[in-house]
């Protein structure tokens, strides 16, 4: 997948819920704002008059939150690993360098993972839907 394309996904994903919680007059967690989006697009893909595309296209949502939280917690994880490593006054170069190699490689099928929900949701929907979708 494209790398630019991707981190022009994310860091527009980013933006927007750092809009959101700005915009809000009660602060609100990047958890609260992903669960908020994830909600406004459920409900907009419920009024999807195909009801067999409206059912795969939940389907897709939630593979693509569940894939989301998994990211999420996996870099939590890697940043109570490197604190916990850090501590460790005897670990060696190896050990922080599987830390890294393992987290690398777990977000990277993360990500894969995400990009191929959000092109199978963006195939099923039409140019219009996809506009809603996206402005959410």
């Amino acid at each position: 997948m494209n790398k630019k394309l991707f981190n022009i996904i994310i860091l527009g994903g980013l933006a927007f819920i750092i809009l959101l919680s700005g915009c809000a007059h009660k602060q609100i967690s990047g958890e609260e704002a992903r669960q908020k989006v994830m909600e406004e697009m459920r409900a907009y893909i419920k009024k999807i008059p195909d009801s067999n595309r409206s059912e795969q296209l939940l389907m897709l949502l939630d593979t693509l939150k569940q894939d989301i939280a998994e990211l999420n917690q996996t870099v939590h994880k890697f940043g109570s690993d490197m604190r916990a490593l850090n501590t460790n006054y005897d670990a060696t170069r190896k050990d922080f360098r599987k830390i890294l190699d393992d987290y690398n490689a777990t977000r990277k099928e993360l990500q894969r993972d995400i990009l191929t929900t959000y092109f199978k949701m963006k195939k099923m929907t039409t140019p219009e839907e996809w506009k809603a979708l996206a402005k959410l």
